[in-house]
C-alpha cells in the first residue's frame, strides 16, 4: 500500500481533494477516545489504552489548489517543499526525500493547549516513500527527517527534485 494512499485514507478518507473540504480529525479529548475505544470493541482494553494516551497538537486541515500555496504556507504532502535559500534538499543516498508536511509553529500555535511547541518558525517533515521504511530497524531513521526553520529565514518554494517528481510524493496539498 502507498503511503500517501494510507495517509489521506487515515486522514479524511477517499481520493477526492476539493478546494474548502476540511479532513475529519482525531479524537482530541480523553472522552472523545473513550468513545472510538466503546466503539471499536476495545473497551475491555480503555485501562491499557488510556496509559497511553499523551497530550497531541490537532491541526485542521484543508483541500486546496497547489498554486495557491507558498513558500510560507502549512501544509501536507504536495511534491513541493519550503527550503531556505540555499539550503540543499534532504536525500539519501543521493536520492531526495519526500516533504509530507510543513507546520508554520505560529499557526499550530493556537492549538497547542500544553505549549509543547516553539511559537515560531516551520518543521518540516520530511520521508522516503521511495524505500517506505515502517520504524522497524534502527536503518528506517536514516529515512526520515524533521527540519527546523526560523521564521525569519527567507525561503522559496521549490517542486521535488528530478526525476522523484513523478513518483506517488506529488499530491495535491492539503492546507
Amino acid at each position: 500500500m502507498a503511503f500517501f494512499d494510507w495517509l489521506r485514507r487515515r486522514l479524511g478518507g477517499g481520493d477526492e481533494r476539493v478546494p474548502g473540504r476540511r479532513v475529519r480529525s482525531a479524537p482530541r479529548t480523553l472522552e472523545e477516545v473513550a468513545a472510538l475505544v466503546e466503539r471499536e470493541g476495545l473497551k475491555e482494553r480503555w485501562v491499557d489504552i488510556q496509559r497511553l494516551v499523551r497530550p497531541c497538537v490537532y491541526l485542521e486541515l484543508e483541500a486546496c489548489d497547489p498554486v495557491t500555496v507558498t513558500a510560507e504556507h502549512s501544509f501536507l504532502g504536495g511534491g513541493f517543499a519550503s527550503l531556505r535559500r540555499g539550503e540543499e534538499w534532504p536525500a539519501v543516498d543521493g536520492r531526495p526525500l519526500d516533504p509530507l508536511a510543513r507546520i508554520r509553529l505560529s499557526e499550530a500555535a493556537a492549538h497547542d493547549r500544553d505549549g509543547m511547541l516553539p511559537r515560531s518558525g516551520a518543521l518540516t517533515f520530511w520521508y522516503s516513500i521511495e524505500e517506505q521504511p515502517w520504524g522497524g530497524s534502527a536503518e528506517d531513521a536514516r529515512y526520515v527527517r524533521v527540519t527546523f526553520t526560523p521564521q525569519d529565514a527567507p525561503l522559496e518554494r521549490r517542486e521535488l527534485p528530478g526525476a522523484a517528481a513523478g513518483k506517488e510524493g506529488k499530491r495535491p496539498p492539503l492546507r
